[in-house]
Parts: C-alpha cells; sequence; structure tokens
C-alpha cells in the first residue's frame, strides 16, 4: 500500500512520497517479488512526474531486464515509454525511435488502447505534425467512453497545443 500511497502524493506534487515507495518496494520485494516489476513501474512513472529523468534512467534497465526475463510483456510497453519519454527530456534521441516501436507493438498485441494513446502523446510531443495529432485523435476517440481520465485530458491538452 505504501507504494501507491507514495505514487498518490508524487501525482499531486510531493516529493515526499518517494519514501513510502521506496519503503514498499523493499518490503515487496522480499515478501511477494512477483510483483516487483509493478511497484517498480509505479516508481518509474513517480519520477517521470517528478522529472528525475536521470533516476528514471538508472533504474529502467534492470527493471525491463527483469520483465524481460519473467516474461511480463503487459509491463513492457509501458516500462518501454517511460524511457523514451526519458532520454526525449534528457535529449537523447537516438534510441527513442525503436523504444517507441517495440513499445507500440507490443501495446498492438495487448490491444491495450489506454497505452496506445500515451504511445501516440509521446510521439506527437516528440515529432510533431498533422499525421501525429490525427494519431492521438484516433487513439483517443477509440478509448472514449464517457468516463474523462487523465490520460484523455492530456491528450485533449495535447491535441489543443497542436492547433
Amino acid at each position: 500500500a505504501n507504494v501507491q500511497a507514495g505514487w498518490a502524493r508524487v501525482l499531486q506534487g510531493d516529493e515526499a512520497g518517494l519514501p513510502l515507495m521506496h519503503e514498499g518496494i523493499a518490503g515487496n520485494r522480499s515478501s511477494m517479488s512477483s510483483i516487483e516489476v509493478t511497484m517498480q513501474l509505479f516508481l518509474l512513472d513517480a519520477y517521470a512526474h517528478l522529472g528525475r529523468h536521470g533516476e528514471l534512467l538508472a533504474l529502467v534497465n534492470p527493471v525491463l531486464a527483469t520483465a524481460r526475463r519473467r516474461g511480463e510483456n503487459y509491463m513492457m510497453a509501458d516500462l518501454l515509454r517511460l524511457k523514451a519519454e526519458a532520454l526525449l527530456a534528457s535529449g537523447l534521441e537516438e534510441e527513442v525511435a525503436a523504444l517507441l516501436e517495440e513499445a507500440e507493438q507490443l501495446a498492438e498485441w495487448l490491444q491495450a488502447r489506454a497505452l496506445l494513446l500515451r504511445l501516440a502523446m509521446t510521439r506527437a510531443r516528440w515529432q510533431g505534425g498533422t499525421a501525429l495529432r490525427q494519431l492521438v485523435e484516433t487513439r483517443l476517440a477509440a478509448i472514449e467512453s464517457g468516463h474523462d481520465d487523465l490520460d484523455q485530458q492530456a491528450a485533449r491538452d495535447l491535441l489543443r497545443a497542436m492547433r
């Protein structure tokens, strides 16, 4: 519970959530190692929200390796997206296209529409252009169901900014 509570605090801009997350991950590692990748994904997302891209990049490769070794494909696409976004924020674009391609293939295979929207937004912020704006619109339309979540709000904000 500490991981999710810490993550929620971070999403509200409170870095004090990070120690809670670290504590929760350490506890889960000894008692429920099977959810380690999931818990680490929360931490990586927290680092991304706080703009702590160096810390994200220092941790993401071991987490990716664990996910690959365990066959946790449902986590891989979001891990790859977070790595790509951290690289972009750090001015390191070389690997980004390949990371996003792999993430998109996995998200398609999983039929993960919200993740496909996040990936389209990453590409649109990175490369811009009409085609990517249309891709974000298409991905957004595929998941809109009257329930407005943070991804949908972010997509609409991005589309407004791209006009």
